[in-house]
């Protein structure tokens, strides 16, 4: 039971139960592989072939304590997935999953380099999607609002809709709303949480009960020679392309 948990463990499932890590003296029973000088990631090569903890304790012995206390560190973060979160290991122990994994990488170092990936951008694409923010502070118009990006993480989201007027029959009459709040990018995303909204449908002035938070996929786009250019995709957005992606050009 316990091989087959500690294998489900290593390919990225969720830890039922996780054994105990203690450093005294292995008693009798089944005998690790022998090894000298086990890495972290090593280890739980080595409790792959345990059935028992005399077993995992003999792999122990075979490890230095920077090892053992990388392998202790993931095994009790790991515990944390009881719950079946979808990527737990990767959300809650990225950083105990690098130390762990880094010392298998370069057993002369403690945690091996993180690996950078080099952004693939577009032609003339003017910006890399990383560290967006502060290159957008200024004024946009989208296909779909105007924004306003300020440099103290606000923004400004505005639409004006024409509507007919039998009054006056044609489409005199105008659906404005603003909407002010913060923005924060996380990944390809930019989050905006906006408070209430101030409407003003054909002069009739209100103000609209509660706030909403907007998902915004970070894109970019490039047709025929014409240059490349931003585009946000509200990834919540229900109502089609037309009115979920946002091609964005400075004002």
């Amino acid at each position: 039971m316990k091989r087959a948990l500690l294998s489900a463990w290593i390919l990225g499932a969720c830890v039922p139960v996780q054994p105990m890590l203690s450093y005294g003296t292995p008693t009798a029973g089944p005998q690790a592989p022998a090894a000298t000088g086990l890495s972290c990631m090593q280890l739980f090569t080595c409790f792959q072939g345990c059935a028992d903890g005399a077993c995992i304790q003999g792999c122990l012995g075979q490890a230095d304590p920077a090892a053992q206390a990388a392998a202790s560190a993931y095994l009790t973060c790991g515990a944390q997935c009881e719950s079946g979160e979808e990527n737990c290991l990767t959300n809650r122990c990225r950083s105990e999953m690098a130390a762990c994994t880094g010392a298998e990488a370069d057993p002369v170092v403690a945690q091996a380099a993180p690996v950078v990936e080099q952004e693939t951008m577009l032609e003339d694409q003017p910006h890399t999607t990383a560290n967006l923010l502060p290159w957008m502070t200024g004024q946009w118009v989208s296909s779909n609002f105007q924004f306003e990006f300020y440099g103290d993480g606000r923004v400004k989201r505005a639409s004006g809709v024409p509507m007919y007027s039998r009054r006056t029959g044609d489409y005199a009459c105008v659906s404005v709303v603003e909407e002010v709040g913060t923005v924060r990018q996380e990944g390809d995303l930019l989050i905006m949480d906006f408070a209430p909204a101030r409407e003003n449908h054909c002069g009739d002035k209100t103000t609209t009960a509660q706030g909403l938070t907007v998902r915004y996929r970070i894109t970019w786009y490039k047709y025929s020679t014409l240059p490349t250019n931003l585009r946000l995709i509200d990834i919540d957005c229900t109502r089609g392309a037309m009115y979920c992606n946002d091609q964005m050009r400075r004002r």
